[in-house]
């Protein structure tokens, strides 16, 4: 039987799938107006739609049912932080230093709550890590469940960015971990160097094809 789920919950475990989520952008008002001080710019999404009484609540209740942990991972990685309102208190003030940032993680059981409404297709999943050069040469690595979906990707990534020629090393891995709650899965991966493509004054977004390949393992994020 799945779980039931109100919309705040799912909005944070969505937003904790990929990486921690620090609390304090939680806490930023939603638009309109949409600019760099609201939570839709921040997250390029639509905010949880909760106020702070309820989003406390929301939090607590994930923490206690062992879907999610807080924690200052910058710090002891296996540290958990109580979700009590001392906690909430200092996650959302005005001014918290980077290293005592709290941060929203998923259990693997949380993960296993997300994914029986999200089903996402994980033989789908690629990351793409970035190592920018200061002489406009960058370092890539791209990985990938299989070389087919690998390699559809490096197709997309070639005709929106220049990669140099011959730069190109192929490996298998066995212990990838793209999902931090997951198990590590295994994996093709490619480096390359690559240089940024010039591309005319427009107002259109140049990277959509390896955008909605990355995007396809899951459309409920």
């Amino acid at each position: 039987m799945s779980p039931r789920l109100t919309r705040g919950e799912y909005w944070l475990l969505a937003k904790a799938v990929e990486h921690n989520l620090p609390l304090w952008i939680l806490k930023l008002p939603e638009g309109p107006p949409w600019n760099n001080n609201t939570i839709d710019e921040v997250m390029n999404c639509c905010g949880h739609g909760m106020g702070r009484p309820e989003l406390e609540r929301t939090l607590k209740r994930l923490v206690d049912r062992g879907w999610a942990r807080l924690s200052r991972v910058f710090g002891n990685a296996d540290e958990c932080i109580p979700a009590d309102r001392a906690t909430f208190q200092f996650a959302f003030a005005s001014k918290v230093e980077l290293r005592q940032t709290v941060h929203l993680l998923l259990t693997p059981q949380g993960g296993a709550a997300w994914e029986q409404f999200a089903r996402p297709s994980w033989a789908d999943y690629i990351s793409d890590e970035y190592d920018f050069g200061e002489d406009k040469v960058h370092q890539r690595c791209v990985v990938a469940t299989d070389q087919v979906r690998l390699k559809r990707y490096l197709q997309a990534v070639r005709e929106e960015d220049e990669v140099e020629p011959g730069s190109e090393v192929y490996a298998e891995t066995a212990d990838w971990q793209p999902i931090y709650w997951k198990p590590p899965f295994a994996g093709v991966e490619c480096r390359f160097r690559y240089r940024d493509r010039e591309q005319p004054i427009t107002t259109h977004y140049t990277h959509q094809a390896s955008q909605r390949l990355r995007k396809h393992w899951c459309e409920w994020l």
